[in-house]
């Protein structure tokens, strides 16, 4: 409880949108730590009703939501820029970074952050793209896995045939790694 009434206390008197304060070593985490409390002080909490996908696209679409109603100018460019930057280099590969990069080129198309920011982005977009062209006809996409309880169900309609299975998942960094070693 402490905590928050400090951080309360330091953002009532604090410019948030004080571009000077961009040049000092902290300003990244201060606005970080701002986004974070208001989460708290407006009852954030995740959708548990939400699927994996649709729950991440909310929890960032808030945290853009703060960034455009708290900051203005230089301060939401940098504060945008850099919790888009930040998720990226987590490598979950959310789909709604993909739409907030591109809002974000909408409302700053010159911005010096771009190039930064699209390192981490630009793998997300090629990695959707990816999962968008047509598989070959000898790969077979189970999207009902989720409903099989045992490898013999999965594994018993290719009987007498020789099968690689491959498990991945958008949040498993290593999986996503594996894609730049595969054909197509």
């Amino acid at each position: 409880m402490y905590y928050a009434l400090f951080y309360k206390k330091l953002f009532e008197e604090e410019d948030l949108n004080n571009p000077e304060a961009l040049m000092t070593r902290y300003y990244s985490d201060f606005l970080k730590d701002y986004r974070l409390i208001t989460q708290q002080w407006n009852g954030y909490e995740r959708d548990t009703t939400l699927n994996a996908s649709d729950a991440a696209d909310a929890y960032h679409n808030q945290n853009i939501g703060i960034i455009r109603d708290s900051y203005e100018g230089q301060v939401e460019e940098y504060a945008w820029a850099g919790y888009l930057a930040h998720e990226g280099l987590q490598k979950k590969f959310e789909k709604s970074l993909l739409k907030s990069f591109d809002d974000f080129k909408q409302v700053y198309p010159e911005s010096a952050y771009l190039s930064h920011v699209s390192k981490y982005i630009d793998p997300i977009a090629d990695y959707y793209k990816k999962l968008e062209r047509p598989m070959d006809d000898d790969i077979i996409f189970r999207a009902d896995a989720m409903e099989y309880t045992s490898w013999e169900e999965i594994v018993a309609p290719h009987k007498g045939e020789i099968i690689y299975v491959d498990m991945w998942a958008t949040w498993c960094g290593p999986c996503k790694d594996e894609f730049k070693h595969k054909d197509g």
